[in-house]
């Protein structure tokens, strides 16, 4: 009972529940009977596996974090900065993922800041320099 680190990595060693860990994730997170230190455990195992949940689907883990961790988008970032190009599939999808938040002005501003916004456009001149206008 409680190791909720140990339930998200048998998600993600099971290539057939994998599509599930968003789904819990969030709803511990968003539970309001969640317990602080659960949160606190279910967040530092989300951030440890931060490379994995992007490679599989990068455009769930922004939704994930967006959604319940916005707080720790710059985190997220700087966590993915070894693996640029996974940090780039996370910025394209975190760009994706803003426009859809409209209605939710303010987690918007702390995902999508100027220097997320740099870091997104030097990275899409490496990997997708078609998709960036010419000056």
């Amino acid at each position: 009972q409680g190791n909720y680190a140990k339930v998200v990595d048998c998600y993600l060693q099971d290539p057939k529940q994998r599509p599930k860990v968003f789904d819990f994730i969030e709803g511990v997170l968003r539970d309001p009977e969640t317990k602080p230190d659960v949160r606190v455990d279910i967040k530092n195992a989300t951030l440890s596996h931060l490379r994995t949940l992007v490679q599989f689907d990068s455009l769930a883990t922004a939704r994930l974090i967006s959604s319940v961790l916005s707080e720790e988008n710059e985190r997220v970032i700087k966590a993915l900065e070894q693996f640029p190009e996974t940090q780039y599939e996370y910025l394209r999808a975190i760009m994706s993922t803003e426009r859809k938040l409209g209605e939710q002005e303010e987690k918007a501003a702390k995902i999508n800041t100027a220097e997320v916004q740099e870091t997104y456009i030097r990275l899409l001149c490496i990997y997708n320099p078609t998709e960036v206008y010419k000056f």
